[in-house]
């Protein structure tokens, strides 16, 4: 058939859309591609929030954490706690502040994070004192 106006002879290659050249993964995705995102957040979940109350104890930097969280929560800044405030905190018999200011190196940010935790949940180390745990980077070693 001739070539006319309304009909060529041969079909030049056709670019592609704007769209098909911005998108081409998310076009291209399997149907299932959540699933190994999924399954490696549940192993993170599960790794992380398996035994969170262990060890029954104050360790490492919640000594400082979590007492600063309690006072700021209390008092609306950090205040300086009595001798055996930890196993008061553990024991959930938790003692008041002395009532003078503490010495304060880091910004107040983490410790109202942790307030809200131990608002939410208590302050005994099984619930609102544990609830910072998870987000945290370390785990307690055995």
């Amino acid at each position: 058939m001739p070539s006319t106006v309304f009909s060529p002879a041969s079909t030049a290659p056709v670019a592609p859309s704007v769209r098909d050249r911005l998108l081409p993964a998310v076009t291209r995705l399997p149907r299932y591609w959540w699933v190994p995102l999924a399954l490696v957040t549940l192993l993170g979940g599960v790794l992380r929030f398996v035994h969170l109350s262990w060890p029954h104890a104050v360790v490492f930097d919640e000594t400082y954490y979590l007492k600063d969280a309690y006072s700021l929560l209390l008092h609306g800044t950090e205040q300086q706690w009595p001798e055996g405030a930890d196993e008061g905190f553990v024991s959930g018999n938790i003692p008041d502040t002395q009532g003078h200011p503490s010495f304060v190196v880091h910004p107040p940010l983490g410790k109202w994070l942790i307030a809200i935790g131990l608002w939410l949940f208590g302050a005994d180390a099984h619930s609102g004192g544990a609830s910072p745990r998870p987000c945290s980077a370390r785990r307690p070693s055995p």
